[in-house]
Formats: C-alpha cells, sequence, structure tokens
C-alpha cells in the first residue's frame, strides 16, 4: 500500500515537473488545478489525521513568520491583495491573487 506521504509528493512532482513540460497534451485544461487542489487536501486531511504531520504543521506555521523570504512572501501576497481594489480587470487580478496563495501553501506544504 503506497502511503499518504510519498503519494503526496509523487503528486507534487507531477506538478512541478510534469505540468509545464506537459501542458498540452498531459494535463490539459484546469488538471493542474484540481491537482494543486487534491495536493492541499490530501495534505490538511493529513493534518487532521496524524499527530506528527500535525506537530510538523504548528512547527511550520510558527516558523513561518520569522525567516526574512516567508515574511517578504507575505508582504507581496498582502500588496496583490490591495492592488485588487485600483486594478482595471478586478477578476483577473482576484484570481492571480489566489493563484499566488495556492503557490504560497504549496511552497508551506514542500
Amino acid at each position: 500500500m503506497i502511503k499518504v506521504r510519498s503519494a503526496m509528493l509523487y503528486m507534487i512532482y507531477l506538478y512541478i515537473f510534469a505540468l509545464p513540460l506537459f501542458m498540452d497534451t498531459f494535463l490539459s485544461g484546469r488538471a493542474g488545478d484540481l491537482l494543486l487542489l487534491l495536493i492541499f487536501l490530501i495534505y490538511f486531511v493529513g493534518v487532521l489525521l496524524n499527530k506528527s504531520v500535525r506537530d510538523r504543521f504548528i512547527y511550520g506555521i510558527t516558523h513561518f513568520y520569522k525567516d526574512i523570504l516567508d515574511l517578504f512572501i507575505i508582504i507581496l501576497f498582502i500588496a496583490m491583495g490591495f492592488s485588487v481594489f485600483y486594478s482595471y480587470e478586478k477578476s483577473i487580478a482576484v484570481t492571480e491573487t489566489i493563484r499566488f496563495l495556492s503557490y504560497i501553501i504549496l511552497y508551506f506544504i514542500i
């Protein structure tokens, strides 16, 4: 039986490496977004059900705000959020801000 952690890692590898290479043929359309959503769901179910994953999650949250790169990422996300207010295409700005948030979450999971 494949462990959940190794399955999630394989999905992350698939998302990071195969998606850019085979976007048109292998994972067309919104399949990449669905794969990312599946990665998030598996991780958060693991947080709820597994104590070691939960402990690493809590440790990661407490140390996420202490690293300078992480703080810069959060500041950039906040700036993107403010840019929605004065953009001409608000729907595109909101979509890209949410996409950037998903990349922040993926960075945190990795």
